[in-house]
């Protein structure tokens, strides 16, 4: 019985392995410089995750950083003959829209992130996915509250880049309200620096401010990045990853069709090990769950 049982479990083991790497993989442009600043560790991380919660290999496909349109085109012609999907990240919309030409037919994403404003698509013949930038704010603001109700009594600074507009810094300031912050945040550029720097509650950094860091004040810092978190202080409590491998799951589970463009929130990375405040963890993580 127990041989049967484990000849069984053998066979079911051997066609789920034999099925996974029969399927087309999904295929993601990267290059060294975005490589070193990610972690070379933690895209391994990721991709095996993706790879096991996809059930289907995930594949980096690296490009120089200079390559033109067509060289991106070929390098992912060479790695894959027929990949399930492609996703450029904005930085190579013109190689993905030399590669969607010459495959008119292939699921061809083109992921922006936070920075790429106005600009809202991508190549001819590929879906567009942007950072839903309002989904993100608005969390910023639910984490800030509850790192700025931890600590000191004290102002939630936001540096910005790009200036939030109106209805962005609505949508942050709902967050921390919801939080139960009623004091409204101050609005800094990333180059500003900040005077009363023993009156900070919670920072939220969307950009370098390397004059906030410098000043070493040791208010946590909500940081809108996808740098490896090894590379950040230790006041960083959360960063908002808006990087091709945070989302390459979701990206891939859309159907491109019709529509094209598509707008996924960044992943919330809460940096445990950093914070002391029993519960606060938990609540930082509820974040994802949060909508508009």
């Amino acid at each position: 019985m127990k041989k049967r049982l484990l000849l069984s479990i053998g066979l079911v083991l051997a066609l789920g392995i034999g099925g996974f790497f029969a399927r087309s993989p999904a295929v993601v442009v990267t290059d060294s410089a975005f490589d070193v600043l990610y972690g070379p560790d933690r895209t391994r991380r990721k991709v095996g995750a993706a790879s096991l919660k996809l059930f289907r290999r995930v594949r980096p496909v690296p490009v120089a950083d200079n390559a033109d349109p067509d060289m991106v085109a070929f390098a992912v012609e060479e790695a894959e003959a027929d990949p399930y999907c492609i996703i450029f990240p904005y930085r190579y919309n013109e190689g993905a829209e030399a590669y969607a030409e010459r495959h008119p037919s292939a699921r061809v994403f083109v992921l922006g992130d936070r920075h790429t404003g106005d600009r809202t698509e991508g190549a001819e013949g590929a879906v567009f996915v942007e950072t839903d930038w309002k989904t993100d704010l608005y969390r910023a603001g639910l984490c800030a509250g509850s790192l700025a109700l931890s600590g000191e009594d004290g102002e939630v600074l936001f540096f910005q880049t790009p200036i939030l507009s109106d209805e962005g810094q609505e949508l942050f300031e709902r967050g921390l309200r919801d939080r139960g912050v009623e004091k409204p945040p101050k609005y800094l550029s990333v180059s500003q620096e900040y005077s009363d720097n023993k009156n900070v509650a919670c920072a939220v950094v969307g950009g370098r401010a390397e004059a906030f860091f410098e000043q070493n004040l040791g208010a946590p810092v909500v940081l809108f990045s996808w740098v490896d978190p090894a590379l950040t202080g230790d006041s960083v409590k959360v960063l908002f990853d808006d990087s091709p491998w945070a989302l390459v799951s979701r990206v891939v589970q859309l159907i491109p069709g019709k529509e094209r463009m598509q707008s996924i929130p960044s992943d919330v990375v809460v940096l445990g090990r950093r914070i002391l405040e029993r519960g606060l963890v938990g609540d930082l993580k509820k974040t994802r769950e949060n909508n508009i």
